[in-house]
């Protein structure tokens, strides 16, 4: 059973290198809140990227509403983390505009 509020829903943020510890992470996520989805979103993606889970849903750079050429000036400024840091906010505030009540970062 899970004890998350109904409306909600879990985002991490890593870059592709990374999606491996996301899918242990949404086993997880899965085995304690069922069926809340968990959504990582993939810094350093460009397009749709197979999560090789169920308990997944990707997210790229591009769904979030920032100018393409926004992105591109972050990803030549900032590091992978500091990158994956800057683009959190965006992650959670685009949940949020979807339709979460409720968005959770892990």
């Amino acid at each position: 059973m899970s004890l998350l509020a109904p409306g909600t829903v879990g985002c991490t943020v890593a870059a592709q290198n990374y999606l491996p510890h996301a899918r242990v992470l949404a086993d997880g996520w899965r085995r304690h809140h069922g069926d809340a989805p968990l959504h990582v979103l993939l810094v350093d993606a460009d397009e749709a990227v197979d999560p090789g889970s169920d308990a997944l849903r990707v997210l790229t750079p591009g769904q979030l509403g920032i100018p393409a050429a926004e992105i591109a000036r972050m990803r030549g400024i900032y590091t992978v983390a500091e990158l994956s840091t800057a683009l959190k906010a965006h992650a959670l505030r685009h949940l949020l505009d979807g339709g979460a009540e409720i968005a959770v970062h892990v």
